[in-house]
């Protein structure tokens, strides 16, 4: 029998972004208040999840600002950093998501962690040295702000995925195309940050283009396999079925957890059979990544995901015959890719966003979402 004390998963309930500012200092003080963490004069790293340019994908501003406040009023520096999901363009991914404004707002440095210097760590085959954001090694505390989410290829994304944030992309990449639960167990072993707070008040059905649900909780603690497997629970998921829990158990496996605060309503469990559909999306993903390794080699440090994500994923589709060339969309695609003259929308500066703005505002349904797994 183990004598470790079973770590602690702080819960607490948000109706809305609105409640959030309120119900971050709640789940706060359930963990014994910010000061325990960040003294003055704390260099303090938070990482959020901006994954893509959709505000249900990323984590909550509200509580980004409430952590920022917070960490000010302990005499700490905060420094917002993150790298944007493989297949998008982190600095316009930051600039749709409002994120560059959030810490100007904020007055506090955000950083494209893809443009950051990087430490170079001792790996393990076949991954291979591990490159980490060197403000991560620079920072005095670590603070990870992830959200709740289901994933596409992970099962679920929460605190231990969103350490993926702070790898250079090349070891993201071999990472992806070896073994990506593999991959989240072994940054997770390198890097422990001090304190996790994850934005569960609305959930995906999948990392980014999925359906919104509302979960409506907020999650803290300083221990990120306890928080994931309670966060599974949240999601309706066995945790013995996410491959990335699973693996970060086995180091662990005396492991147990407790909640405080509120308790939330559990949903019931769902079915853990796999879809074809999902196995095959599986399948063409680990081939892709596979596949980028070379390419990336040989072109550069350039990818071939967004191309092949814009070709069969998710994406905006301009439909001629019914476009009246009013011009509503062209102001607001953020990287000019629409060819109003052509009826047409430009791949080659689409594929690095897809934030799909177009569709939302064309008046005349000239503008479709199409793709395999499209959202709805």
């Amino acid at each position: 029998m183990s004598n470790q004390a079973p770590a602690t998963v702080a819960c607490v309930r948000v109706a809305n972004s609105d409640e959030v500012l309120d119900r971050a200092a709640a789940l706060l003080s359930l963990l014994g208040g910010l000061e325990q963490f960040v003294k003055p004069g704390d260099t303090v790293f938070l990482k959020p999840n901006f994954v893509a340019p959709f505000a249900h994908a990323v984590t909550d501003f509200n509580l980004v600002r409430h952590v920022v406040n917070a960490v000010k009023a302990c005499g700490g520096k905060p420094i917002l950093g993150e790298s944007s999901g493989f297949e998008f363009d982190t600095a316009k991914t930051l600039q749709v998501v409002g994120a560059y404004d959030l810490a100007a707002s904020l007055q506090i440095p955000l950083l494209n962690l893809d443009t950051e210097p990087f430490k170079t760590l001792p790996g393990s085959l076949p991954f291979g040295e591990l490159r980490v954001a060197q403000i991560v090694y620079d920072a005095d505390v670590f603070i990870n702000l992830p959200k709740l989410k289901q994933h596409s290829l992970t099962a679920m994304t929460g605190a231990l995925k969103n350490l993926f944030g702070v790898l250079h992309r090349d070891t993201r990449r071999r990472m992806h195309a070896w073994n990506v639960h593999k991959g989240i167990a072994l940054i997770n072993q390198v890097i422990q940050p001090q304190l996790t707070l994850i934005d569960g008040i609305v959930t995906l059905t999948r990392a980014v283009y999925g359906q919104a649900e509302t979960l409506g909780v907020l999650l803290g603690g300083t221990d990120s396999l306890a928080l994931d497997r309670f966060g599974c629970r949240l999601l309706g998921l066995d945790e013995a079925q996410v491959a990335h829990v699973r693996y970060v158990r086995r180091s662990r496996p005396e492991a147990s957890y407790q909640t405080i605060g509120d308790t939330p309503d559990l949903p019931e469990l769902k079915s853990q059979s796999m879809s074809i559909g999902t196995r095959v999306h599986r399948a063409l993903m680990q081939g892709a990544f596979a596949a980028d390794l070379p390419y990336s080699t040989l072109k550069g440090g350039r990818s071939l995901l967004p191309r092949l994500h814009f070709e069969i994923g998710v994406k905006p589709q301009l439909i001629a015959s019914r476009c009246t060339e009013c011009g509503d969309c062209v102001p607001v695609c953020p990287v000019d890719a629409i060819d109003l003259s052509a009826k047409r929308i430009i791949p080659e500066r689409c594929e690095c966003l897809r934030c799909l703005k177009c569709v939302a505002i064309c008046p005349e349904d000239a503008i479709e979402v199409k793709g395999w797994r499209r959202p709805g």
